[in-house]
């Protein structure tokens, strides 16, 4: 075989295996981070929030008159942890562009003196924010999803609950 040829075995050789050593090392990243990469949600309505509130023992409320100044908050609930320890808001909203204008104003109210940012995330249609509020010890969870709002403020020491629920729901 001339030296031409051989050259040429050699670079389609190492060309394959680069490209399969870098297929397995997507797939085997992909193992490890693919539950954590969603690109796009489904929202879930008044109701599944309702009924995922009260499997967890919160009271739940209408909150639609908090919201009597706001023409664009078309449903409002309020669910109250029995021992107080957090209350979540869910709101859905005449358009999605109302979502995120919400989710944004209230994220940049809260962003202010003592409040510092834990994680945050951003996809098609969606968006979430950990916010901890250290002088008193305050942890708030703030998501849009489609044309709902989720709003969660409880004691730091509640993250894990509040983190549970906030999956349970699909947020």
């Amino acid at each position: 075989m001339d030296k031409k040829k051989r050259n040429i075995i050699v670079v389609l050789v190492i060309g394959i295996g680069s490209l399969v050593a870098a297929i397995a090392f997507v797939a085997w990243m992909w193992s490890y981070i693919g539950d954590y990469i969603v690109f796009k949600k489904d929202s879930v309505n008044t109701e599944r929030f309702i009924e995922v509130a009260k499997e967890e023992g919160f009271e739940v409320n209408d909150a639609i008159e908090d919201y009597a100044d706001y023409d664009y908050v078309v449903e409002a609930t309020r669910a109250d942890e029995s021992e107080g320890k957090m209350t979540v808001r869910f709101l859905q909203v005449d358009s999605k562009e109302s979502a995120k204008a919400s989710y944004e104003y209230i994220v940049e109210g809260l962003q202010t003196g003592s409040v510092s940012e834990g994680g945050y995330g951003k996809a098609l249609n969606y968006a979430w924010c950990e916010l901890y509020e250290h002088v008193n010890e305050q942890y708030y969870y703030l998501a849009y999803v489609e044309d709902t709002c989720l709003f969660i403020e409880g004691r730091e020491e509640e993250r894990e609950s509040i983190e549970e629920f906030v999956k349970k729901l699909g947020y």
